[in-house]
């Protein structure tokens, strides 16, 4: 915090009242005593009394600074540490510029109801007693916003003690109901695929690997969630904040990606000839000088099954990309991590066709695994371990399913996409500079590869 001088008239402080304005100017604020009743859209004014905390600092620290410039982002981060410690930290919804998820309002401009309870449903409050709110927050998760007497205006539900409580018994029971139905899940299967015939087995398998890495997924989820209760919902507050943030951002390349592989998977139910053969990753045919077959395999599947889970995981994961990476990243990244997974399976599996778009996708979640690391400060808490357990998911799906996973595959994207986590500017929102303009170029290089490679294979498997 830095001194800048009264920003604002001396005003009255009804008895020990300390009435708190901050007045947003980018990601800055000016603190001021106040005592207008009314005060302009860009600021928001809090009343503390001896003993009241905001953001995790006290009466008297507010106190001494009165009249100074103080960083909304080093108020949040200043909370977050305070719920570390086991504190309670409320951390108010103040609009910034610039989009950052830490501190954009998820629902801006919502009126405040005639009653001490509300939620919100959509972009109207609904007024509601104290047990209604509890229920809503149990039965709908997208509710986005409560406000209670205590807090002071519109805040997450994991911001408000009664809730916290509920919410971390709801989540606790949805997540060992979870690991248990995904346990016994698969030790049914595993029992049907021991005693199926040969010919079946193989279906019983793939089947065996998604419950696998379901378990895996649910274990550490289960495993989160006990650690959300410990340290006062600090985390899961971090997490519903960027996901409804991310849920507002524009995602056109993550659709784009997805109608691509949809319809070259209409190209395959349509086509008369074998599309593994017409464009995928035949092996020795590369090896004889068709190297395009390394990206025009990524964009084959071996069926419907095979092609939701993979834009399950785009639909997750790319948006991720776009916001935090800059859009161009996108393409760049699967283009390359298809590449790099085609050209490792080339090497150590020679002999075995292959097709999936694994390898660009591994190399996404590899890509945020690494930017989670190098901007954990900046990112919520988490992000990294929900990047790991999807790496681990992905490697016990390939270990129980080694038979019918391209293994090498998924260990070259991944790979890529780290390695080009290294490369790719960090700062999505810069978009200046010598780097983003060569990252713009290269995303619109990527974005013209796959049209091209994606009309080639259209045309070879409808024979037009």
């Amino acid at each position: 915090m830095t001194g800048s001088g009264v920003l604002s008239p001396a005003a009255e402080i009804a008895g020990k009242r300390l009435l708190v304005q901050l007045n947003i100017y980018g990601t800055h604020a000016e603190v001021s005593r106040n005592a207008q009743t009314e005060i302009e859209s860009s600021a928001a004014s809090f009343a503390l009394m001896p003993g009241d905390s905001l953001f995790g600092l006290d009466y008297p620290i507010w106190e001494k600074h009165i009249g100074q410039t103080v960083d909304v982002l080093e108020l949040q981060a200043v909370a977050r540490a305070a719920r570390l410690r086991g504190q309670r930290a409320l951390i108010p919804w103040i609009s910034v510029d610039g989009g950052d998820w830490r501190t954009e309002p998820p629902i801006p401009n919502l009126p405040h109801p005639d009653s001490d309870f509300a939620f919100n449903s959509g972009r109207r409050a609904v007024a509601c007693s104290r047990e209604h709110l509890v229920h809503q927050c149990l039965e709908a998760p997208e509710t986005l916003a409560v406000r209670t007497p205590e807090s002071g205006g519109w805040v997450l539900p994991e911001d408000v003690g009664f809730l916290v409580d509920a919410l971390r018994k709801k989540t606790l029971e949805s997540t060992e109901s979870q690991t248990r139905v995904a346990g016994g899940l698969l030790a049914v299967l595993s029992a049907v695929a021991w005693f199926s015939g040969a010919e079946a087995r193989s279906g019983w398998v793939v089947l065996c690997a998604l419950a696998a890495a379901w378990l895996a997924v649910a274990m550490y989820q289960a495993g989160e969630a006990e650690r959300h209760a410990g340290t006062g919902y600090a985390a899961a507050r971090e997490q519903h904040r960027h996901a409804v943030w991310l849920e507002g951002r524009p995602a056109l390349l993550t659709w784009a990606l997805i109608s691509l592989l949809t319809l070259v998977m209409v190209g395959q139910i349509y086509s008369d000839s074998d599309p593994i053969q017409i464009a995928g990753l035949v092996k020795p045919l590369v090896i004889e000088g068709e190297v395009w077959r390394l990206l025009t395999g990524a964009l084959l599947h071996g069926g419907l099954l095979h092609l939701g889970l993979n834009v399950l995981a785009i639909w997750s994961l790319a948006p991720l990309v776009e916001a935090h990476s800059g859009r161009p990243a996108l393409p760049i990244l699967f283009v390359a991590s298809a590449l790099g997974g085609s050209a490792t399976s080339l090497w150590l599996l020679p002999e075995t066709p292959s097709v999936g778009a694994s390898g660009g996708i591994l190399g996404i979640v590899g890509h945020l695994f690494v930017l989670g690391y190098r901007r954990r400060q900046s990112l919520p808490q988490g992000f990294v371990g929900r990047m790991g357990v999807g790496i681990l998911a992905t490697g016990v799906f390939g270990v129980v399913g080694y038979a019918l996973v391209d293994n090498a595959m998924h260990a070259g994207g991944l790979l890529t996409g780290m390695l080009l986590a290294g490369v790719l500017p960090l700062d999505a929102e810069a978009k200046e500079g010598h780097d983003w303009r060569i990252l713009n170029t290269l995303g619109d290089v990527a974005i013209a590869t796959l049209v091209l490679a994606g009309a080639g294979v259209m045309i070879a498997l409808l024979g037009v």
